[in-house]
């Protein structure tokens, strides 16, 4: 059986997640400034998601995000 070990991929994930997220707040707050602030705790919470997952990256060696052979 072949398998792959990619760590890391959740570091680059979580970013898109937080552009898409800031990106949505910052469009939704030109349009309306109420709405632009109901979504401002999402932006919050991705932010210190963000942190945390690229915290544990670092602290598991910032392995490499190609796709490698797992040699278990």
């Amino acid at each position: 059986m072949i398998s792959f070990m990619v760590q890391g991929v959740a570091v680059v994930g979580v970013v898109a997640v937080w552009i898409s997220v800031v990106t949505a707040v910052y469009n939704f707050y030109q349009f309306n400034a109420t709405a632009g602030l109901v979504l401002l705790p999402s932006a919050i919470w991705i932010s210190i998601a963000t942190v945390l997952v690229t915290a544990i990256w670092n602290l598991n060696g910032r392995q490499s995000l190609i796709p490698r052979p797992d040699n278990k």
